[in-house]
């Protein structure tokens, strides 16, 4: 990888997945936009108007909770969750997690 290793980079799914997808649909990567892909966020149709942004964490074991939910911007949540480190450092430390 080529970036910080810690860093949460947004990768539009159109890139990562290739096909039509929404330009408000991103994967969420660790370091660069190859890193490894351990969430989602996308605008949701049928979001709570003050807080359109869905995100969720896909990486590893079963989703708990806490690892998906409604935020008002991309980068909002993006910042509360590489200061926090949960996003970046989650599954390593989860049974079952993936590496």
């Amino acid at each position: 990888m080529s970036g910080d290793p810690q860093q949460l980079v947004p990768v539009r799914a159109s890139k990562s997945r290739g096909g039509k997808w929404s330009d408000h649909d991103y994967d969420v990567c660790l370091g660069d936009a190859q890193g490894r892909l351990i969430g989602r966020i996308f605008n949701a149709v049928m979001a709570p108007q003050d807080r359109p942004w869905f995100w969720t964490i896909t990486a590893g074991g079963p989703q708990q909770p806490t690892e998906r939910g409604y935020t008002t911007t991309r980068r909002k949540r993006w910042l509360r969750s590489s200061r926090r480190g949960k996003l970046a450092d989650y599954r390593e430390t989860q049974p079952g997690g993936s590496q």
